[in-house]
């Protein structure tokens, strides 16, 4: 009593849970605020963009992707943007799985609509980045460029050559 709940203070606990991969806690924590009759003691303490990428990149670590992507949505429908780590772990994960199709819908939701830092990675935003110093640049195009590669390889060796091609135009736009 008396102590007023912070975000950090939370996302601390996520983390704490997601560690153990003790998911029922972290999805029981997470999910707290939601009703804030049964715990008025959180007060208006709401989950941050920390508190979705925590949630999504422990997800995607441990290949539970059917949570990882109930976090990326439901970050999505409360308006927060996640962090490009977060995106590259999921895409990366899905590829890893041979699972492309969905690595390609997440990767185009990044290109489209960007992350937390970046408002989207569209191909003359990357191409400007890149010709930057290092010094100067927000995000490293490289990463894109290595994610959209292995992106159009997965694709192409599963027999979809044609969204591969869209990939690699994408690298040459």
């Amino acid at each position: 009593r008396g102590y007023k709940p912070s975000v950090e203070a939370f996302n601390a606990l996520l983390r704490s849970a997601t560690l153990k991969q003790d998911w029922a806690k972290a999805d029981e924590w997470f999910n707290r605020p939601d009703t804030p009759g049964l715990h008025p003691e959180l007060g208006r303490l709401q989950p941050n963009g920390e508190s979705f990428d925590i949630m999504i990149q422990a997800a995607a670590a441990c290949g539970d992707m059917v949570r990882g992507e109930r976090y990326l949505r439901l970050a999505e429908e409360r308006g927060w943007k996640v962090a490009r780590k977060s995106m590259d772990r999921i895409v990366r994960k899905f590829l890893e799985r041979k699972e492309s199709r969905r690595a390609h819908h997440w990767a185009h939701t990044l290109v489209k609509e960007g992350c937390r830092d970046v408002e989207s990675y569209e191909p003359w935003v990357v191409r400007n980045e890149n010709h930057k110093l290092r010094s100067e640049q927000v995000f490293a195009p490289s990463q894109i460029y290595d994610l959209v590669g292995a992106l159009a390889k997965s694709l192409s060796d599963q027999g979809n050559t044609q969204t591969a091609n869209e990939w690699l135009e994408y690298l040459v736009e």
